[in-house]
C-alpha cells in the first residue's frame, strides 16, 4: 500500500514539475478547454452595430495629466 501511494505521489510531483517548468502542458490544457465551447452568432448584429456610438478625442480628468 505504501509503494502504491508513494508512486502516485511521485507521479503527481512529476506532472506538477512538468507543468511548472514547461508551458506546453498548460497550453494544451487551455486549448482543450476553449475547444469545448461553441460560438453562437448574434442574430441582430447589424442592429447592434447601428446603436454603437464612437466618441473620439474625449477629454477626461487625469491625475497625471496624460489624457
Amino acid at each position: 500500500m505504501f509503494i502504491y501511494l508513494l508512486s502516485i505521489f511521485a507521479l503527481l510531483m512529476i506532472v506538477f514539475v512538468w507543468f511548472k517548468a514547461s508551458l506546453t502542458p498548460s497550453i494544451w490544457f487551455v486549448r482543450w478547454a476553449f475547444n469545448q465551447t461553441t460560438y453562437t452568432d448574434h442574430e441582430n448584429l447589424s442592429a447592434i452595430k447601428e446603436n454603437v456610438e464612437v466618441i473620439k478625442d474625449l477629454d477626461y480628468p487625469s491625475e497625471y495629466n496624460s489624457n
